[in-house]
This record gives C-alpha cells, sequence and structure tokens, in this order.
C-alpha cells in the first residue's frame, strides 16, 4: 500500500497504522506493507509547543539571522497571519490495499471581516469528516515571531541611518534630522505592533 501526502504549504502530518507513526511531509511517499482490505489509519497535526524562555531567545536570534537575508532582498511579508495554521486536525480513515493520496487543505484567513475557513483532509479527491481543534498556542508564536521581523527591520534600518549620518562627517549638525528620521521609523513600527496584537486577540477571541 502506497499513501502519497500533498499540501499547499510546509506542514508535516502524522499517520499511525497498525501501532506505528509515520511522519510525511509534501510530497512524500509511505510505502507498507498491507494485507487487510480494511486497515485502520489515524490521521493528525500536533500542537506547538508553548514558548518558554529559552525557545524564546533562540526564536528571536533565528529571525535576525535570516532577517538579514530579507532586507538584502526585501522580502518582508506586512500580513502577520500568513502561514497561520491554528488548528489541530485528526481523523480516521479505513484503507485497503490500493494507492492512497493524502491531501491536507489549510486553513485561509481573510481579516476584513473576520472569515476563517478550517483546515480539511482529503483523501483520493474527497473530503473526510475530522476533528478540529483550535490551538491559541500557534497563534501567540506566530504573532511573538512577527514582531520578532519587525524589531529586527528595525534594528536594522536603525543601523544602516546611523552609518550614513556617522560617514557624512556632519552627524553633529544633522542630530535632529536623525532623530526624526529614527522617530518617523520607530512610531509606524509601534503601531503596527498594537494594531497586530489587537488582530491576534480578535482571532483568539473568535474562537473563545
Amino acid at each position: 500500500m502506497k499513501i502519497v501526502y500533498y499540501t499547499e504549504r510546509d506542514k508535516s502530518i502524522y499517520i499511525q497504522l497498525r501501532s506505528t507513526t509515520y511522519t510525511l511531509c509534501s510530497g512524500e511517499t509511505l510505502d507498507v506493507e498491507n494485507d487487510e482490505q480494511n486497515d485502520v489509519m489515524q490521521i493528525y497535526t500536533r500542537k506547538i509547543a508553548e514558548l518558554n524562555v529559552w525557545s524564546t531567545v533562540i526564536l528571536l536570534l533565528r529571525r535576525i539571522i535570516v532577517n538579514v537575508f530579507n532586507v538584502i532582498i526585501m522580502n518582508f511579508s506586512f500580513e502577520w497571519f500568513k502561514g497561520l495554521d491554528p488548528f489541530i486536525l485528526s481523523a480516521t480513515y479505513k484503507v485497503g490495499c490500493q494507492k492512497t493520496i493524502l491531501r491536507y487543505i489549510p486553513t485561509r484567513i481573510s481579516k476584513e471581516p473576520m472569515l476563517v475557513k478550517k483546515p480539511q483532509i482529503m483523501i483520493n479527491d474527497k473530503v473526510i469528516d475530522a476533528q478540529i481543534e483550535f490551538d491559541s498556542n500557534s497563534v501567540k508564536i506566530v504573532f511573538v515571531k512577527y514582531c520578532f521581523d519587525l524589531a529586527s527591520l528595525w534594528v536594522y534600518c536603525s543601523m544602516f541611518i546611523t552609518l550614513i549620518f556617522v560617514f557624512s562627517g556632519k552627524f553633529s549638525e544633522l542630530i535632529i534630522v536623525f532623530v526624526a528620521i529614527l522617530l518617523g521609523i520607530t512610531i509606524p513600527l509601534i503601531f503596527k505592533i498594537v494594531k497586530t496584537y489587537k488582530e491576534k486577540q480578535r482571532l483568539i477571541n473568535f474562537f473563545s
């Protein structure tokens, strides 16, 4: 029996078959021996682990490093929920000896108005029944990651502007202009973080 897994995003799925659990990434194929016509397959995604102090520091360092390249190639997303999939999904399905095409349809979110299309699992082009649970922790982690992205963007922009003024040789004469530019960068980012926090809380309250 072959199980082929597809999804639009970088999301692993877990399959339990006869007490053995397999992890599949998009495009991968699971090939197992199966002589039974009605073997039960359990399909599920996992809850994201909560952030602690250490994992938060690691996340911050990773975003600072990654955003060096994002700044260079101007690859910044200002939609904080892009790629967010805040649901834990599980389903049971009877499989036979034939090839099985497993497809995960991720969550779709829009802000205005607040619309959330929950994820689905399709097997051989048919949607199957699944239990879906909202994971507020995944929303919080995506929010923290986005704030770190904005903070690192501020750091790199500030460093660049500072170097320009220092090497101009007129830093002391242009200090007021320098401060004004920094405030012009800082204030919009603060408002963006506050706005994003409200959107995050709105999404969590939507499913509470």
